[in-house]
């Protein structure tokens, strides 16, 4: 018996069909309530409010977190920018990992021509693992295409940069 090996790919392997639902008209939401003040901090004269050294502030991130976040904004920017033809693929090379750059850039002829221009809405980071000093973060946000919104999200590692320090790069992303 004889077996095509070219039809039986054929058969086990389908395409999956890029599907979203047609955009629908939103009701507005509610206006949120106006916020409360915080009550003054007492202070007495001369003296700095006191805040633990060892805590980051309540609003912002510890300082490997902060890199992170720095890093994660600005390259998943770019990664946006590229994959709509409005920077070159050159760019990609210094933020990703060797094998995500060649993926990235796969998705882009299918994108290039498109009416909307992507813009990165919101980006937040949190750690991966238990690692004290903080070698691998998740980060996770949006993007905004015309009156769609997406999400994205990759995985950054700390790699050793040429000289002296290290550096963040992407090693794994996912867009939405």
């Amino acid at each position: 018996m004889t077996t095509d090996p070219i039809a039986s790919a054929r058969t086990a392997i389908a395409p999956v069909i890029d599907y979203e639902p047609p955009a629908r008209a939103s009701t507005p939401c509610r206006p949120a309530p106006p916020p409360v003040p915080a009550p003054p901090a007492r202070q007495h004269r001369g003296q700095l409010p006191r805040r633990r050294p060892d805590r980051p502030s309540r609003n912002g991130l510890p300082p490997p977190l902060q890199s992170a976040a720095v890093f994660a904004d600005a390259a998943l920017r770019r990664v946006l920018e590229i994959v709509d033809g409005r920077r070159p693929p050159a760019h990609l090379q210094p933020l990703l990992a060797a094998g995500l750059a060649e993926s990235v850039l796969a998705v882009r002829p299918h994108a290039v021509g498109r009416a909307e221009p992507a813009t990165l809405q919101r980006v937040r980071v949190r750690p991966a693992g238990s690692a004290e000093p903080t070698t691998a973060v998740e980060a996770f946000g949006t993007y905004r295409r015309g009156r769609r919104t997406h999400a994205l999200a990759c995985r950054i590692e700390r790699v050793p940069a040429s000289g002296t320090g290290a550096a963040w790069r992407i090693v794994a992303l996912h867009i939405g």
